[in-house]
């Protein structure tokens, strides 16, 4: 089979690779859509990963091979594939910290989304992964991203009418402004670059230019572009007792100053949200399949395998795209 092989900034190679062998409680998926996620982006770009890695992992396909003791589902059966999982039952998952679970990076698909097959580990197919219908798979490769968000909403305190600033309008920027159209609150996007504020205006949200910030304030702000300027601006426009999401990640050895005392004397919350849980899936699923927000109109670029350096690319530079969609 054929797969992305990530091998440094700029460099990916199309390959052929063994096609994974499953054991009695795994699946091999047929990968039919693999959204481009801004992690992918930042692992490339800042080469956070290993030469020789298949990165993707926003996953929709079908089911081609079941191990013989897979009873929850069966060959041709199209299906989202969350990457992580963690195991429900340790410290951090009795607390609710499911991504902070010991075992949740360590289900990881074989290889990654970037290719044309890949094997889903045990704890996956029992905890994780979701048989869809009535949605395509560009549809349903939105379920994961989307869960991000859901996650990040999960843990604010969120009242309707309340204002929301997103800081950044690339495509999880959007997902955010959707989810929150949904909780009945205000949104207002926030960004430098003036196609992705039409994008904004576009799809009912109040587009912000972000040079031109001085007198706003909101109740939520969550942050959805990686770097220290964003973060900087979301704690200079958020109210008194307001809340704030940090989301995007930011390069390696990031810092930004804060005074502990504006903190204290507005008590700001401040809020960290990372990767997606079993339920967001679920959840995200749920409201694409219900046609409660629209995913495919944030998909601006479809490409093959050997296209992903160029995606990648295009989305580390955020000029006149949004979601790239990798069909191998």
């Amino acid at each position: 089979m054929k797969a992305a092989v990530y091998y440094g900034v700029d460099t990916f190679k199309v390959e052929e690779v063994p096609l994974p062998r499953i054991g009695e409680y795994e699946v091999l998926v047929r990968v039919r859509a693999c959204g481009v996620c801004g992690t992918d982006v930042h692992k490339a770009m800042h080469q956070t990963v290993k030469a020789g890695t298949v990165l993707g992992h926003e996953v929709a396909g079908d089911i081609i091979e079941v191990g013989k003791k897979v009873t929850k589902f069966k060959i041709g059966e199209k299906v989202v594939v969350p990457h992580h999982t963690p195991c429900f039952a340790c410290s951090y998952c009795h607390h609710g910290h499911h991504t902070l679970c010991d075992q949740y990076t360590k289900t990881n698909i074989d290889p990654g989304g970037f290719s044309e097959v890949i094997r889903v580990p045990q704890p996956n197919v029992e905890r994780a992964m979701l048989s869809f219908d009535h949605v395509d798979y560009e549809e349903a490769a939105f379920v994961e991203p989307l869960a991000c968000c859901i996650h990040a909403w999960e843990r604010l305190e969120v009242f309707p009418g309340d204002t929301v600033l997103i800081v950044g309008a690339g495509p999880i920027g959007l997902l955010h402004m959707e989810l929150a159209k949904i909780h009945q609150t205000e949104a207002m996007v926030a960004d430098i670059k003036e196609a992705r504020l039409q994008q904004v205006e576009k799809m009912g949200g109040i587009p912000v230019q972000a040079s031109e910030m001085k007198g706003v304030q909101a109740d939520i702000v969550i942050v959805a572009a990686g770097n220290k300027n964003a973060y900087e601006l979301a704690l200079s426009s958020v109210k008194r007792g307001g809340q704030i999401s940090f989301f995007a990640e930011c390069p390696p050895d990031s810092h930004i100053a804060v005074d502990p005392n504006m903190i204290y004397g507005k008590e700001l919350t401040l809020t960290g949200s990372y990767s997606s849980t079993p339920r967001g899936h679920w959840k995200a699923l749920t409201l694409i399949r219900g046609r409660n927000l629209n995913v495919t109109q944030l998909i601006s670029h479809r490409f093959g395998l050997e296209d992903l350096g160029k995606a990648i690319g295009m989305a580390s530079k955020a000029d006149d795209c949004l979601k790239m969609m990798i069909k191998p």
